[in-house]
């Protein structure tokens, strides 16, 4: 690659890289971010069979790492994750449950400011 296709690559994924992190930064002044934020932790939530179910667990404040060190090379792979986070939630928590609807919620938000940065 020519340098001057390699810089308009590099300023390419750095405008995309900007705008996942303002749709991350969003969903942190959601009111139900902080459910999100870290990984959940079977032993303290009293949830043994949580491994069981889900598989490919995945939160927010993984997210955020991850985009942080430059570990997402497209932004589906964001969005990918991010909406991992949430299903994993409803997948785990029934209907009508509190958690499940929290998922629900920042799974709308999530949409709302994806949509507004341009990704569909």
């Amino acid at each position: 690659m020519d340098p001057a296709s390699e810089a308009e690559a590099t300023a390419t994924r750095t405008h995309v890289l900007a705008a996942c992190e303002k749709v991350l930064n969003a969903l942190k002044r959601h009111k139900y971010y902080f459910v999100f934020e870290h990984p959940v932790d079977p032993v303290a939530l009293g949830i043994p069979d949580y491994p069981d179910v889900i598989k490919d667990p995945m939160d927010l404040g993984t997210v955020g790492d991850k985009l942080a060190r430059g570990g997402y090379l497209h932004p589906r792979e964001f969005e990918y994750d991010c909406r991992l986070t949430f299903q994993n939630c409803k997948t785990y928590n029934s209907p009508g449950t509190d958690a499940h609807s929290m998922g629900d919620a920042m799974l709308k938000e999530f949409e709302k400011n994806w949509l507004n940065m341009g990704f569909c």
